[in-house]
Parts: C-alpha cells; structure tokens; sequence
C-alpha cells in the first residue's frame, strides 16, 4: 500500500483546495521557509486521528484551520483526503479488494470532526485498525520529523519494543487481544453484579411476602371502612338535614325584620334628600360670596406691588446716577494718565530709530565679507576634493592588486589541494563489479515478476469466486429476511385473532371464576370443535349464536355438583361424545363437519336458497324447523330472525377458519426459515474457507510482491550508482581540466596586477608635497572665516534687540491711543445716561399717590365683604 495523494482544502496555509501528488516511492518537497512544507506532513499525522494540538504546532485543534490573512478571510472547516494505491492488498480484511482507498478528516470551528472511509462515514477507531501493523500511523515510526532518530536511539527497552512490534506487524494482534481482555473482564464484572443482584432479590422476596399480605389485610380493612364511612355519612345527612329545616324558619323570621328596617331606612333617606338641596343652594351662595372676597383681595395686591415697585424703581435710579458720577471721574483720571504715556514713547521712538539703522549697514557689512571668506573655502574645498580624487585613484589602484594577488594566491592553493582531491577520486571511481551485479539483480526481477503474475491471476480467481459466494449468501439472506418478516406478520396476525376470538369468548359472560375452579377456562370451545364450509358460516353462525362459545367436556353430569357454585354469569357445556342423528338433506347440518353431536341444534334447520325461496316454503315447516339463508336470515313458521352481530362477536367462525390456516402457514414458514439458517450457515462456513484460501493467497502474493520490490529497489539503487559512477567520472574529468587551466589563469594574472601595484606606488609618492601645500591653505581660510562669522553673529544680536524695543515701543503706543479713544467714548455714553436719570428723578410722585388712594378704596370694599362671608358661613 503507496500514498499516492494529498487533498488539502482550508488547512493552516493551504486555504485553497490544492492536491499534492506521489508518483514514485522518492518524493521531494522543497521550497522556502514558511511555504508549508512541515504541514503537509502534519496534514498526514492530523488525518490519522492525532488529537494532540501540540504534536501539531499549535495550541489547540482550531489552529489547523486557515485563521485568515491581511487579504483573505478565515474559513469555517478544514479538511485532508489521503488517497492510498492499494493494488497490493496490502490493506487487508475488507478492503483487501479495494484497489484505491480513501481516507478523509473533516473539521469545524465547532470542533465537531468527522472521519470517512471510501467517502463513507465511519469512527476514528475504524482508521486506527485499518493502519493497524503497517507502521503508519499519528505517532508511528513511519513518520520522521526533526528529532525523531534521536528519540528512537535514545529510547528505552520498553518503547524500542513498540516500534519492532509495529515494523513486525503484530501491533493489531495485541490490541485485539487487548479488547478481547477488556470485553471478558467487563462480562465477568457483569456476572459478579448480577450475582448480587440475585442475592440481593433473594433477601426482598421475604420482604415482599410479608408485604403482600399486609396489602390483602389492607384491601379487607378498606373495605370495611367504606362500608363504615358510608353508614356514618348517611346518619350525617338525616342530621343535617333536620337542622336545615329549623334554619330556614329562622332565616323567614329575619327576612320580615330587614323589610321593615328598609322602609324605615328609605324615609330617613328622604329626609337627608331634603336637606341637601338646602345645603347646596347655601353652599352656591356661600361660593359666591367668597369668590368676590377673593376678587378683591386679588386687585389689593396688585395695587401694593405696584406701589412697591415704583419705590424700588425711584431707589435704584438714585444709586446708579451716584455710581455713575464716580465713574465719571475716573474715566477723565485715566485718559490723562495715557495721553502722558503717549508723548513719552514717541519721543523715544525719534531717538531710537537712527541708532537701528546704523546697526543695519554694519550686520550688512558683515555678512558680505562672511561671505567672501565662506567663497574662498568653497574654492578650497573644491581644489582639495579634486586633489584627493587624484591621489586615491592610485592608493585605491594598489589596494585592490594587493587584494586581488592574496586571493588569486589562496585560491591557487585550493585549486591545487581539489586537483589532488579530484585525482583520488577518479581512482576510486573505477568499479567493475558493479556491471555483473546489476546483471544478476535483472534476471531475478524477471523471475519475481513471473510468479507474481501467477500469484496475481490464483488471487484475483479466489476473489470472484469469494464475490459469487457472497451474493449467494445475500440472496439466501434476503430470502431468510422475508421468510422470518412473513412468520413475524403471521404471528402477529394470529396473536390478534386469538385475542379476538378470547375476547369473544368471555364478552357478555361472567362465569370465568367458576369455570377456572372447574379448570375449563382453557378447554376447548365449540367454535374451534367445528368446520363450516366458507358460504355457510354465517347461517351457522346465527343459528348457533351464543352456543360457538360453548365448553366442549366428555360428560357434563361431574359437573352437577358445581352448579349451585355458579353466582352470576352463564357457563353453557356441550359433550364431546355421543352418535349423530338421520337429518333431511337440506339440513344445516349437512354443511357442518364435527365430531361432535350438533343435530339437536342444527337437526331441524333447514337450508334456502334466497329470503324470497324461504318465505315461500313456510308452509312445509314442521315442528320446531326453520329455513336459514346464506346471508344468516333465519324464518319459522310464524317468526323470523336476522342481525348484524358488533364487536368482537362479528366473524367467529371466519377467525376460527383463519387461525387454523394461520397455524397452518405459519408452522410452514418456522420450518423454511429453519432450512434457509442452515443453507445460509453452510454458505457462511463456505465464505470462511474461501476467506482463509484468499488470505493465503494475499500473503503469497505479497511476499512475493516485497521480494519484487525489494529487487526493484536494489536494482534501481544499482543503476542509479552506476548511473552516478559515471557521470561523475565524465564531470571529474571535466573539473580536472578546467582546475589545471584556472591555476594557468591565476599565475599570469598574478603577474600584471604585480606591474600595476608598483606604479600606483611611484605615483602616491609624488602627491604628498601638494597635500602639505593644500593644508596650510585651508587653515588660514578657516581662521578668517571664524572671524566674519562672530562679527556677523554680534552684529545681527543688536540689530534683534534694537528691533525688538522699537517694536514694543509701537505696540504700546497703538494700545495707549486705542484706550484713550474708548475712554472718550465711555466718557460721552455715561454723560448722556447721567442726564436721562436725572431728568427721570425730576418728575412729580403723583402716580404713586393715585395707586395709594385706590388700595384704600379697595380696602373699605373687602371689610364689607368680609361681613357678608361670615353671614353665609353661618348659614352652611
């Protein structure tokens, strides 16, 4: 058994479906760090049932599905189908026949995860035993990751021996052995509790006896005590009922008192009407009164606030046009404090601008002659940067043909050192045996192959045959599987009509308990003693009515004695025994076939075509005779009887009939169902040989297959050698050329690199002198350029400063006028409001004497009022 795929859909990096393929015993996956190649093996250990998130790289089972990315989003499962080539057998058991197997794992974010086998749902256990013994599985050896050859040198005896097991295969036998323990120790724990459990019911069952009589004196007692309770209940009644009639003579007695109380009450009511209505129209006149009372002291108040008011009002003028007044005067204090301050600074502006000026032209000055000097060291700059171009070229020129000769030098010496290498190895690459083995390793491939063609052809033979076999069994199964459905079905059936017939045997009759003291409650009835040809059961059936459930006994008189035992109910007997009796032909009973005497109950009925033919024969009716249709009308001489029978007496005979051809068929099917469990045993035991044949032949077949495949496998590691061998030689050769012409290479280029080096260094030589020159230059161009600069620095910070105080000078002179402007205008506004409260102040107090004249008038009116409300008061 080979892998021969991967289907990855949704798994860590693999969010897209991707397959990858083996198609050969040798695979390579190469790629970067992070590509996913470490999941792909962890997509191998994960479908095998690995539930350990660690063993994955990662912390929990979630982690294996595709969390998302900066451009993709997270998927909700994550899936791997393994695809095996099985056309070994190397599966084995059921899928030994199966040429390609199919195993799948699926996941969720739920952590819901399902195993299928061929597309076929199935547990994590079926995986683990199907891999059983061929090294693969999460945790087998088969699968070697970084650190595992370590673990296995590194192992312990003990875990040593359970990788040999897996490679020996015997791993599936002991966990098989292992399941068969754990299944006997449960059964045995099973028989241990159900000892107990005997034990156990032993003890109650004493228990249960004593119980059981307790509740037989408990069933005596209560009915005992409802006979009792009843007696008591009844005396209650009479009692109750005596005292119910005095009750209602007395309830008559009060029910003439309250009348008279209530007429009473409706003339005191009359009374409480009248004076009412006198209460309320006091009552109107009283609100009247009152609300011109609260009129009136409703306009008071609004008289004294006004006056209130307009003292306020008088008062507050006063204190503004005062505060107004002080304002006043020290506005005009600080507008002249501002025009002095104003005359200050622009005198001081007049003697500070020149000296700016000044300052201007010499940080001007300054900075041009900053300039200069700052010209004259860019000049510099540029003469020296040219000067070092000049002389690097040639010390540049001699580092790197020094370089160059260090390293041509260490390189001849490693080409020296692999040329030597390179002549052992052609020595050794010389191997002449090689040939002859891969001679004798072909023909034994050839023979391998042979028989494993035959081995192939008696396996694919023993298949088929196994095949046939099995659809023999299934057919036999499915027989066996309708056959028991039938015998179920009928059973069932059976069952049904029986408790009819039971039900119909004791429906309407209430002797069962006399006739199970006699021990007839399971003899045989009439109905069942009886055979009536199909058209004529239901005249029989009416005609014998109530007798079918009649008890068949051999003589009727041993029961004599029990008939006073009889309480209630009807138990009709009829004996089995005595001769039959000459009847007519169209008697009823000719219809009947019976042991059984029947003529005293059938003798003198006669047989009619149709309910027309009978009533037309009346007249030949003799005696106690009578016709009887087919359709159960039965007519005498002067009467007729006809019905329709409900329940579970409708059909007694017909069920009757039916039970016995029940029985009939159904002992019929238990025998073809016996005969089908044994043809389908045979085929059983046939399917195992042919199983333990086919097994056999697998293991032949696989033997032989390993030997071929490991004779292909030293074959091609022999061709690939030779192959190896000689290319290897062909690029020794060639590397020995090529390292002999690149140590010719390297010594003449050692030569010219030698002549390049001696002249960069005459050249350096003659540079020295001017760099001397070049430096003093600079030095003396660096001191006159430190100079411009702290003159120019100093200059430019009195330049700042003068600007600043003028600046500040301007900015107090604009805010001092802008003050002094805003304080004429204040000046102005608070004038004119001074002069409008003093005319306001001015005029006469004779609104607020008129409002005291009418608060007095007004007063006069509500001490009146006052007198009329406690008039109306008086009347409420």
């Amino acid at each position: 058994m080979r892998l021969e795929k991967i289907k990855l859909a949704g798994f860590k990096s693999f969010v897209d479906p991707t397959t990858a393929d083996f198609p050969t015993n040798l695979v390579g996956v190469v790629g970067p760090n992070g590509c996913g190649k470490s999941n792909i093996i962890d997509a191998v250990r994960w479908v095998m049932g690995e539930s350990s998130a660690k063993m994955l790289r990662g912390e929990s089972m979630a982690d294996v599905i595709f969390n998302g990315s900066s451009s993709r989003k997270p998927v909700g499962t994550a899936s791997i189908e393994l695809i095996f080539d099985n056309s070994d057998g190397g599966a084995g058991g059921q899928y030994a026949s199966y040429s390609q197997i199919s195993v799948k794992r699926q996941v969720s974010r739920d952590g819901q995860s399902n195993y299928y086998l061929n597309n076929t749902r199935c547990r994590r256990r079926d995986i683990t035993d199907l891999f059983l013994g061929t090294g693969l599985g999460p945790r087998s050896y088969s699968i070697i990751e970084q650190g595992m050859i370590s673990r296995v040198i590194e192992a312990r005896p003990e875990e040593l021996r359970v990788y040999l097991e897996e490679a020996a295969g015997i791993s599936k036998y002991k966990e098989r052995r292992r399941e068969t323990e754990n299944r006997i120790r449960h059964t045995r724990e099973n028989l241990e509790r159900l000892d107990d459990l005997i034990e156990e019911v032993g003890k109650q069952l004493k228990n249960l006896e004593r119980q059981a009589a307790t509740a037989e004196k408990y069933k005596t007692f209560k009915a005992e005590e409802r006979q009792l309770r009843g007696e008591c209940l009844a005396l209650r009644w009479k009692s109750m009922h005596d005292e119910l009639d005095v009750h209602e003579r007395e309830i008559a007695a009060q029910e003439n008192k309250l009348e008279a109380e209530i007429s009473t009450q409706r003339q005191i009511e009359s009374e409480i009407e009248q004076l009412r209505s006198d209460h309320t129209d006091a009552n109107d006149n009283f609100n009247k009164v009152q609300g011109k009372f609260y009129a009136l002291g409703a306009e008071i108040a609004r008289l004294e606030q006004t006056i209130q008011y307009a003292l306020e009002s008088r008062a507050r003028q006063q204190a503004d046009l005062s505060q107004m007044e002080s304002s006043l005067q020290e506005l005009n204090r600080e507008r002249q404090q501002d025009e002095d301050r104003l005359e200050s600074i622009a005198t001081t502006l007049l003697t500070q601008q020149p000296l700016l000026d000044a300052a201007e032209i010499e940080e001007r000055e300054a900075s041009e002659q900053m300039a200069a000097s700052e010209t004259a060291m860019q000049n510099w700059q540029t003469e020296w940067d040219g000067f070092n171009q000049q002389a690097n070229e040639p010390a540049q020129l001699a580092q790197v043909e020094r370089t160059k000769i260090n390293h041509i030098e260490s390189e001849a010496q490693k080409l020296q050192q692999r040329l030597q290498r390179n002549s052992e190895e052609r020595e050794r690459l010389q191997a002449p045996d090689l040939v002859n083995e891969i001679d004798t390793l072909e023909n034994k491939q050839r023979e391998a192959q042979t028989r494993l063609e035959e081995k192939q052809s008696a396996l694919d033979a023993a298949i088929g045959r196994i095949g046939n076999m099995r659809l023999e069994q299934e057919s036999v199964n499915r027989k066996l599987n309708d056959a028991r459905a039938e015998l179920q079905s009928s059973k069932g059936r059976l069952a049904s009509l029986e408790a009819l017939q039971q039900a119909a045997a004791t429906e309407g009759r209430e002797g069962a308990d006399w006739l199970q003291k006699q021990n007839l409650a399971e003899g045989k009835r009439l109905a069942q003693s009886i055979d009536v040809s199909s058209e004529w059961r239901k005249a029989v059936e009416t005609v014998l009515a109530q007798h079918l459930q009649a008890i068949c006994v051999d003589d009727f008189s041993r029961y004599s004695g029990a008939v006073v035992d009889l309480e209630e109910g009807l138990v009709e007997l009829i004996e089995s025994a005595g001769g039959s009796q000459q009847v007519a032909d169209d008697s009823l009973l000719n219809k009947v076939d019976s042991k059984l005497d029947l003529s005293a109950l059938l003798g003198s009925v006669r047989m009619a075509d149709s309910l027309h033919d009978a009533l037309s024969r009346r007249n030949e009716l003799k005696g106690n005779e009578s016709f009887i249709t087919v359709d159960g009308i039965q007519i005498g001489k002067n009467w007729m009887r006809f019905g329709r029978e409900a329940g579970a007496q409708k059909g007694i005979l017909e069920r009757e009939q039916q039970i016995r051809e029940l029985q009939k068929t159904q002992s019929e099917l238990e025998s073809r169902v016996e005969s089908l469990v044994k043809e389908l045993e045979q085929h059983g035991e046939a399917i195992a040989s042919a199983e333990a044949q086919r097994e056999q032949q697998q293991q032949d077949f696989n033997q032989v297959n390993r030997e071929l495949a490991d004779t292909r496998s030293q074959l091609s590691a022999k061709k690939a050698r030779a192959d190896h061998l000689k290319q290897r030689l062909e690029t020794v050769e060639q590397e020995h050329q090529e390292l002999n012409a690149m140590i010719a290479e390297g010594n003449e280029t050692i030569e010219s690199s030698k002549e390049r080096l001696y002249e960069a260094l005459e050249v350096i030589e003659t540079m020295s002198s001017k760099r001397e020159a070049l430096v003093q230059q600079r030095d003396r161009i660096r001191e006159e350029l430190e100079q411009a600069r702290q003159q120019v620095t100093v200059k430019r910070a009195e330049v700042h400063k003068l600007s600043v105080e003028l600046s500040t000078m301007r900015s107090q002179h604009g805010s001092l006028e802008e003050s002094s402007q805003r304080s004429r205008n204040q000046i102005e506004q608070m004038s004119g409001r001074r002069e409008a409260l003093a005319e306001s102040l001015s005029g006469d107090d004779s609104p607020i004497e008129e409002q005291k004249q009418k608060l007095e008038e007004q007063l006069q009116s509500r001490l009146k009022v006052e007198a009329q409300l406690a008039e109306a008061r008086k009347l409420l």
